[in-house]
């Protein structure tokens, strides 16, 4: 999937940040993509500081998965450790 290719890009894939959000906005009720476009933020890292306010929205998500998945790309867009929220159940 796209968000897949962004993850492999990582910070090249910065330009491709506000396309993502306008999906993420569109499409909060597939589930699946949330997640996946979540991570793909998180890849991206500090670049994705736009979509901070919409992946704090995605924490209260009906899915838990998008839950952790948004909170792991906060972490990671504020330049934070992943391994900061392995302990974290929800």
């Amino acid at each position: 999937s796209a968000c897949d290719a962004f993850c492999v890009l990582g910070p090249a894939a910065a330009g491709s940040v506000p396309a993502l959000v306008g999906e993420l906005e569109k499409f909060q009720d597939d589930w699946d993509f949330c997640w996946a476009a979540a991570d793909a933020l998180g890849c991206i890292g500090p670049e994705a500081k736009v979509a901070l306010p919409l992946l704090s929205h995605m924490q209260r998500h009906p899915s838990q998965l998008v839950q952790k998945r948004a909170t792991l790309a906060i972490r990671r867009i504020n330049g934070e450790s992943p391994e900061q929220s392995e302990g974290e159940e929800g």
